[in-house]
């Protein structure tokens, strides 16, 4: 039987999640994944599930953050809350690819040789450990490294260099990890 649960403020367990109408959650290989619940509006409910709230599945890696909740009577009369959100890779979606913002100019372009996944731990590390265009694009909690060992497909070898316009750094390293057939998550 799965399990979710709420995390508190320092990504720990907190409440278990039970009483849903519906759950569904959505692991993806080189994108970011997202959920859903439906459940009863109770002022419990409304209290457990409210938006800002992070959420896991026990056992998995993949956490989520809780980004909207619509609260609705049915024709039945129920009351029913959907809430809604994406998991924490789409954080990558609010930062902007850049090593820095001083030479945009004649330096439009973030140019960077590695291998494909090099390259890409290399973009995130920059951006949201480094916090290289802005101390408030860091994760807090988020740590360069592995957690998890290889995958049993190995990652592509070749040394590539990559010429990234400005972009967001999600847009940026799902194209390098679709073209490379890697994938990436945040653990």
């Amino acid at each position: 039987m799965m399990q979710w649960v709420t995390l508190d403020a320092d990504l720990k367990r907190d409440t278990v999640i039970e009483s849903f109408e519906s759950f569904i959650w959505t692991e993806r290989y080189s994108a970011y994944g997202d959920f859903q619940i439906v459940t009863k509006s109770t002022r419990e409910s409304r209290a457990q599930l409210a938006i800002g709230t992070w959420i896991t599945r026990v056992g998995s890696t993949y956490v989520a953050l809780i980004e909207t909740v619509e609260d609705a009577t049915a024709d039945d009369g129920t009351r029913n809350i959907t809430v809604s959100g994406r998991f924490l890779e789409a954080l990558f979606d609010d930062r902007v690819a850049m090593p820095s913002i001083t030479d945009t100019t004649t330096q439009p372009n973030w140019v960077i040789t590695g291998t494909p996944g090099d390259i890409i731990r290399e973009m995130v590390t920059t951006v949201c450990v480094d916090g290289a265009i802005d101390p408030k694009d860091t994760i807090p909690f988020y740590h360069s490294g592995t957690l998890l060992p290889t995958g049993s497909l190995g990652e592509d070898a070749s040394v590539i260099t990559v010429t990234a316009a400005p972009d967001t750094l999600y847009n940026t390293i799902s194209k390098i990890a679709t073209t490379y057939y890697l994938g990436f998550r945040l653990v």
